[in-house]
């Protein structure tokens, strides 16, 4: 009932559409998490009675994405000689989780700059860009970037919106310019043909 109503149907109509997905085992379990995710959301907004609330858990959920990513990176970092050595020749941390996480902490930075619009945040948002494109999650990228325009969208502020694809687009093209096992990925790439529970 109410907003949940909302919630509930995209929830059933992202499990209906796992039986489309060439593996619905993997997609249904897919579909399993967004269930438990949509649970601790309802969870969370039973709990928020003001807008102090909203603020302290995106603050929190950006801090926690935040040390995600940099563990991520540290680890890959941790021995230079196999920085490259995951999937396909990608950036040695899971590519699919990273992409993913990185583009929910640029939605987070966003949001919580259009709050309290601080140069660190923006830092940030940057960041997680630069991890969102060097891991090479293609499902992350595709849904951050998006996610992101949204939202500016929805703050009315389109020049933004157009900036924040520019942008993405222009560290794209120069991380692929400047990272030979990232060019040497997409260069070499043929599973666009392979759509999941994540699509």
């Amino acid at each position: 009932s109410g907003s949940f109503k909302w919630l509930s149907l995209f929830v059933l109509s992202c499990l209906a559409a796992s039986t489309y997905s060439p593996s619905p085992a993997y997609s249904m379990g897919w579909g399993f998490k967004l269930f438990v995710v949509a649970l601790v959301l309802g969870l969370c907004t039973s709990y928020m009675e003001r807008l102090r609330d909203v603020r302290a858990m995106l603050w929190s959920t950006m801090w926690g994405l935040l040390f995600v990513c940099l563990l991520a990176v540290a680890e890959a970092v941790s021995d230079p000689t196999n920085m490259f050595q995951g999937i396909g020749g990608r950036f040695n941390a899971d590519p699919v989780v990273l992409s993913g996480t990185a583009g929910l902490l640029l939605i987070c930075a966003l949001t919580l700059n259009s709050l309290h619009s601080r140069l660190w945040l923006k830092l940030i948002a940057l960041l997680s860009v630069l991890i969102m494109i060097i891991s090479f999650g293609k499902t992350g990228i595709i849904a951050g970037v998006i996610g992101a325009t949204i939202f500016l969208l929805f703050q009315k502020k389109l020049a933004s919106s157009l900036g924040l694809l520019a942008g993405v687009a222009l560290v794209a093209a120069i991380l692929l310019a400047t990272v030979t096992p990232l060019a040497n990925y997409v260069s070499t790439y043929h599973g666009s043909t392979n759509l999941t529970g994540r699509t």
